[in-house]
């Protein structure tokens, strides 16, 4: 139950599974998830506004390939800049697919729950 989040952990169960934190055990490394990440975003838009020459019209990123040849390949939304280093707005949403149960991306999917219960980033 607590092998992913053993901070969360009663002591009586650390205890009994021979864990110590910080010692048999490393302690968090990250606090606060939801503000590592804004810091973590933020960097990375840094970095990127001082190398505006490799991103196209559409905010992905172009990489030289060994041969000298570019492409341009996936750049996340949340990175994709302008020319001028503004963050582009999201595109228009579309209508949602329906989804079924058997979808992976179903929220009843036991798939999807499984990465929801590993990803929680709610609130402790």
């Amino acid at each position: 139950k607590y092998v992913h989040k053993p901070w969360q952990a009663p002591a009586d169960v650390l205890k009994q599974a021979g864990v110590v934190l910080g010692q048999t055990y490393p302690e968090r490394i990250i606090e606060d998830l939801r503000k590592a990440r804004a810091v973590s975003v933020a960097n990375m838009l840094d970095m990127k506004r001082q190398t505006l020459q490799h991103i196209d019209n559409g905010g992905y990123d172009i990489i030289v390939l060994p041969d000298g040849t570019t492409t341009r390949v996936f750049t996340k939304q949340e990175y994709r800049l302008d020319k001028s280093g503004q963050l582009l707005p999201p595109p228009l949403k579309r209508e949602p697919r329906p989804s079924s149960p058997s979808h992976p991306s179903s929220p009843s999917s036991p798939r999807q729950t499984t990465l929801d219960s590993f990803l929680d980033l709610s609130p402790e």
